[in-house]
């Protein structure tokens, strides 16, 4: 519609790794466990995930059609409201990556 792919620059992309919770609108949850956090973090920095890579970093998500995701939602919004009682309201899924990949 506003023809965005023109106006990005991915060489300007980045990821911030912040502890606790930002904002209520998730786009994604991940599911990593300890002992998987160097391949998921490998994955996350590179420049550009290969293709051949992309179904392997989706994997450590939780998107709308997996049998889990009430379970982690309710994971996550436990934590957020333990974490932070007096910011914490409940997650807007509207904005939910809603594909399955």
């Amino acid at each position: 519609m506003f023809d965005e792919q023109k106006a990005l620059d991915s060489s300007k992309d980045r990821a911030d790794i912040l502890a606790g919770f930002i904002g209520s609108y998730p786009n994604y949850f991940f599911d990593v466990h300890q002992d998987d956090l160097a391949d998921f973090s490998h994955l996350l920095s590179s420049k550009k995930i290969a293709e051949a890579d992309l179904e392997h970093f989706i994997g450590y998500g939780v998107n709308r059609s997996n049998p889990r995701f009430w379970e982690e939602y309710d994971w996550f919004q436990a934590r957020f409201d333990r974490d932070q009682p007096v910011q914490a309201g409940r997650f807007d899924l509207n904005r939910y990556y809603p594909e399955a990949l």
